[in-house]
C-alpha cells in the first residue's frame, strides 16, 4: 500500500473537502477510491466522514455506516487506532491528552499521514488546559519532520 502520493491526493482531497456526498451511493465509491490512491487519501475520506462541516449534513447513524464501510479497506498498523478516534468524534467524545499524544506519536512514524494526524487532533479534549499547547507542539514537530524528508 502506498503511504502517500501528494500528486494524486491533492485533487482527490480538494474534491471531497467539505463536499463529501454522505447520503449518496458515490460515498462508497469515494471510500474505495481513497484506499486505491494511498493510505493518506483513505484517511482523508475517514476525516470527512467523522468530521463533517457544520451544521452536519449527515446523521450519526449514516456516519457509522460509512465508517464501517471504510473499515473494510486494507489493514495497516494505524487503522484500528485512528478508527477509534474517528468513532469517538462521531459521538462527540474526546480522548485524554496522554491517549492523543500516543496516537499522534504512532501516526508520526508513518510519513505523510496528515489526514490521520487531523483525526487524532480532533479527538483531543481541548477543555483540558494543557492540551492545546501539548498537541500543537507535537503536531508541529511531526509535520516539520515530514517536511524535512520532503514528504
Amino acid at each position: 500500500m502506498v503511504l502517500h502520493d501528494a500528486e494524486a491526493e491533492r485533487p482527490f482531497s480538494d474534491g471531497i473537502d467539505c463536499n463529501f456526498p454522505y447520503d449518496t451511493p458515490s460515498a462508497l465509491n469515494l471510500i474505495r477510491q481513497g484506499w486505491a490512491i494511498s493510505l493518506n487519501a483513505a484517511f482523508a475520506v475517514l476525516e470527512e466522514i467523522c468530521r463533517p462541516p457544520r451544521p452536519a449534513p449527515v446523521s450519526k447513524a449514516r456516519q457509522h455506516v460509512l465508517v464501517d464501510e471504510w473499515a473494510l479497506g486494507p489493514d495497516h498498523p494505524l487503522k484500528a487506532h485512528v478508527l477509534e478516534a474517528a468513532r469517538a468524534q462521531i459521538e462527540d467524545s474526546t480522548f485524554p491528552l496522554e491517549t492523543v499524544i500516543e496516537l499522534m506519536t504512532r501516526i508520526g512514524a508513518y510519513d505523510g499521514q496528515r489526514a490521520a494526524l487531523c483525526i487524532a487532533l480532533g479527538a483531543a479534549d481541548y477543555d483540558c488546559p494543557e492540551t492545546e499547547e501539548a498537541v500543537g507542539t507535537l503536531n508541529e514537530t511531526i509535520r516539520t519532520a515530514w517536511s524535512s524528508k520532503g514528504v
